[in-house]
């Protein structure tokens, strides 16, 4: 990919700071972490996976996947809480810069900074899909903004692509 980088921002998470670590030799941009650009918090659902998620509570994962706003996270973060977080800090990363910018970070943050973008409410949130590693490209101009690529992936060698790492709520350094 050839693609100039003029800043790289990295969720502080292990998994994350691996990858921007690639990006970053790459492109020879310093990371920068930013707790901002961290996963939803999932409280007393992190380290549970989506199957055992699933087997316990069959409703109230349905709702969580087709209706997440309206669902409380036991110990966790609200969802309109993360919501606020992720667009402030992309409205001020928008304000600060005209120039390209990567991120490094999770399904959740880059699902939000879509749903965003595209009008959505955060009950859109789980409808995008997000591989990891996968590319999504967004370009702003002012007041609007244009999706070029959802969940690319052609960059991925073939036995990389669709390569699946930790399918349920992760917790701390393992997360993604």
């Amino acid at each position: 990919m050839d693609l100039k980088i003029d800043k790289l921002y990295s969720s502080p998470l292990k998994r994350t700071i691996e990858t921007a670590e690639i990006v970053s030799t790459a492109s020879g941009n310093e990371i920068v972490t930013d707790n901002n650009i961290m996963e939803i918090n999932m409280g007393e659902w992190e380290g549970i996976s989506f199957q055992t998620f699933m087997s316990q509570d069959p409703e109230l994962f349905k709702m969580f996947v087709q209706c997440p706003a309206n669902v409380k996270i036991p110990g966790g973060e609200k969802i309109i809480n993360f919501h606020n977080r992720i667009i402030e800090w992309l409205d001020k990363i928008l304000q600060m810069s005209d120039n390209t910018v990567a991120l490094v970070t999770h399904a959740g943050v880059i699902n939000t900074i879509l749903c965003y973008v595209l009008g959505q409410d955060m009950n859109s949130l789980w409808r995008f899909k997000t591989e990891n590693s996968s590319l999504c490209e967004i370009f702003f101009n002012g007041n609007s903004a244009r999706v070029m690529k959802i969940n690319d992936t052609t960059h991925l060698t073939d036995d990389l692509r669709g390569l699946k790492l930790g399918a349920g709520f992760s917790k701390g350094e393992s997360n993604a």
